[in-house]
């Protein structure tokens, strides 16, 4: 992160802020905290190499599809079930 951000511009570095203290964790008196969003959970590289699939888009085509099927975006509790039993 370090050599990054020396090699970034001024005007970039308000984001490289943001993710490293999301997704990395920051560094507080020499020791990095835990990121908000651990690399466990966004980092897809064991993914790749036991060929699973490196994104969500099978779940976004579901959700997709179902809204499609609904005919709204943000149906109610009701109308969700009422979608769910015909499909």
């Amino acid at each position: 992160m370090d050599i990054l951000s020396d090699e970034l511009p001024e005007e970039i570095l308000p984001l490289l802020d943001w993710f490293e203290e999301n997704y990395i964790g920051s560094v507080h008196r020499n020791r990095r905290r835990n990121a908000r969003f651990p690399p466990n959970l966004w980092n897809v590289h064991e993914r790749v190499l036991n060929k699973k699939d490196r994104t969500n888009n099978y779940a976004e085509a579901s959700n997709r599809r179902l809204n499609v099927q609904m005919g709204v975006t943000n149906p109610t509790l009701w109308a969700f079930i009422s979608c769910l039993r015909k499909i």
